[in-house]
C-alpha cells in the first residue's frame, strides 16, 4: 500500500467511526441483523455521500437491468453522491427457477459494477450459506440486512432510499433527494409515484382502479386531519440514516413492511412529501406477498372487477369527527368519551371498547400532563393501523356501493374536482393534483 492509499484507508476509518459515534449503540447490539452478509462492489471513499438507494432483488433479470439504467440516466453530478445497493435474495427453500436467476443476476453485477455510471453495491443472500431465513425471508428482512450493512458508512444525516427492482424513476430522482438531503427540516418522506400504463386494456383499467383507491384513501384520511395521511409504497419511503435507527430499522415482514416503517418514522416524525421526486412502480401480475400491487392486479384479473373497494367518504368522516374530538376528550373520563363516540356512531364505540380504551385513557393522561404531549400520544397509540382497521369497520359489506369505484366522485368533489369523464380521467386528476410541488407535510 502506498502513503497516499495508507492515508486514504485512515481518513475512511476515521469518516466511518464518526459515522458510528452518531447512532444509538443500542441499534447495533440489539436491531442489527447480523449474518453472512456483506457488501460486494466499490466502496471506497465515502465522505462525499449524501444516501444510498436500497434495491431487494429477488429474480428480476430484465427488469433489475432496466431499473439501473433509470438510475444511471440522472446526471453523474448528482447520481454520485448516492451509493446503490442491490440485494439479491432469495428463502432457503426457494424454486430453484428463482435462484438460479438470481445467480444469473449476481454474475451480472459482478461484471456490471465497474461500467454501470453508478456507485453501485450489491449483497449475496442468495448463494449456499447466505440465503434467509424460510421463516422471514421477504422484502422487509432485505431491506433489512442491505441497511443495516449500509449504515457504517454512511453519515447521519444521510439520506436511506428504498426502491424496488421493478421500478424506474424519473430523471431528477437523485437531484430531488440531494435537495431533500439539504433541507435541515427533513427527516423522513415518501415520494410521488405513478404506476406506468401496461399496454393490455384490461391489465390498465386494473391498475387504474387500484391507484384510485389508493389516492381517494390517503384524500380521505388527509380530510380526516389523520397524521397518518401518506402513501405507504416500499419504492417511495425515504428517511435520515439516524431517523431509520432511532425507530429501531427495517421489519422483517413478508408484506406490508412499508405501512409499519412509514407508521414507526411518522410517530416519531413528519413525513414530507417529496413530490419532485418521482418513482414508476411497475404495474405486473405477482403472487409474491399476500397483498400490494402485484396481487390486487392477479385478483382484479380473476374476477373482472376492481380488487379493493374505495371506501364511501362517510367513513372518514366518522374518523374525522374522532380525531376532532380527541383533543377535548382527552380531558374527560373513558366512559364520557365512549358516550360521545357512540353518538357520532355506534360502530366507533365498539370498536373503542374492543381497543381497551377504559385501560388506554387513563394511562395518557396519568402519563402526560401536558395537552400537547398527550395529544400526540393519542396519535401514537390510535395509529395508522386503528385508523384502517375503524374505516374497514365502519365500511362493512352492507354499507358500502354497488360499485368498487362508485365513491369516487364523492372524493373528487371533496377535492373540487370535476367528476366527469372516465375512471382513467379521475386518476389523472387526483395525480396531478396530489403531485403538486406544495403539498403539506403530515405526521403527529
Amino acid at each position: 500500500m502506498t502513503p497516499q492509499q495508507d492515508r486514504g484507508a485512515r481518513q475512511t476509518d476515521q469518516h466511518r467511526a464518526g459515522s458510528m459515534a452518531r447512532y444509538d449503540t443500542r441499534y447495533g447490539t440489539r436491531r442489527s441483523l447480523t449474518g453472512p452478509w456483506q457488501l460486494e462492489g466499490a466502496l471506497n471513499d465515502t465522505s462525499d455521500l449524501r444516501g444510498a438507494i436500497v434495491i431487494p432483488a429477488l429474480a428480476e433479470g430484465d427488469e433489475l437491468w432496466r431499473c439501473l439504467e433509470s438510475l444511471a440516466r440522472s446526471p453523474a453530478s448528482d447520481r454520485q453522491r448516492f451509493v446503490v445497493a442491490v440485494i439479491i435474495n432469495n428463502a432457503s427453500d426457494a424454486d430453484s427457477a428463482l435462484v438460479t436467476q438470481n445467480q444469473r443476476d449476481l454474475h451480472q453485477l459482478r461484471q456490471l459494477g465497474p461500467t454501470s455510471g453508478l456507485r453501485l453495491v450489491w449483497i449475496d443472500a442468495s448463494s449456499p450459506g447466505r440465503t434467509l431465513p424460510a421463516a422471514s425471508a421477504g422484502v422487509g428482512t432485505a431491506r433489512k440486512i442491505a441497511c443495516d450493512l449500509l449504515l457504517p458508512y454512511l453519515p447521519a444525516e444521510a439520506l436511506l432510499v428504498h426502491l424496488d427492482a421493478d421500478c424506474q424513476v424519473a430523471a431528477s430522482y437523485f437531484r430531488e433527494l440531494g435537495r431533500a438531503w439539504q433541507r435541515p427540516d427533513f427527516d423522513a418522506g415518501v415520494l410521488a409515484y405513478a404506476h406506468p400504463w401496461p399496454t393490455d386494456p384490461v391489465q390498465r383499467q386494473a391498475i387504474c382502479a387500484y391507484e384510485l383507491y389508493l389516492r381517494c384513501h390517503v384524500a380521505g384520511l388527509h380530510w380526516a386531519t389523520s397524521p397518518y395521511a401518506h402513501h405507504s409504497i416500499g419504492s417511495t419511503m425515504v428517511s435520515r440514516a439516524r431517523a431509520y435507527v432511532a425507530v429501531g430499522g427495517m421489519n422483517r415482514r413478508r408484506a406490508g413492511e412499508d405501512f409499519y416503517f412509514l407508521q414507526q418514522l411518522a410517530k416519531q416524525y413528519t413525513l414530507q412529501q417529496l413530490k419532485r421526486c418521482r418513482v414508476y412502480p411497475a404495474a405486473r401480475l405477482s403472487n409474491r406477498t399476500p397483498f400490494g400491487t402485484g396481487q390486487a392486479l392477479q385478483q382484479s384479473l380473476a374476477s373482472g372487477q376492481p380488487a379493493c373497494t374505495v371506501l364511501p367518504l362517510a367513513s372518514y368522516a366518522v374518523l374525522r369527527q374522532w380525531l376532532q374530538l380527541a383533543p377535548q376528550a382527552l380531558v374527560q373520563d373513558a366512559a364520557t368519551v365512549l358516550d360521545q363516540a357512540a353518538a357520532l356512531a355506534p360502530e366507533l364505540a365498539t370498536f373503542l371498547r374492543e381497543q381497551e380504551i377504559k385501560r388506554i385513557w387513563p394511562g395518557l393522561q396519568r402519563n402526560h400532563r401536558d395537552g400537547r404531549a398527550r395529544l400526540r400520544a393519542f396519535h401514537q397509540w390510535f395509529d395508522g393501523l386503528k385508523s384502517w382497521q375503524l374505516l374497514r369497520r365502519l365500511s362493512r359489506p352492507e354499507n358500502l356501493p354497488g360499485s368498487p369505484l362508485d365513491a369516487v366522485p364523492e372524493f373528487l368533489t371533496l377535492l373540487q374536482l370535476p367528476t366527469s369523464g372516465s375512471p382513467a380521467d379521475w386518476l389523472l386528476r387526483l395525480r396531478r393534483l396530489q403531485q403538486k410541488p406544495d403539498a403539506n407535510a403530515t405526521g403527529p
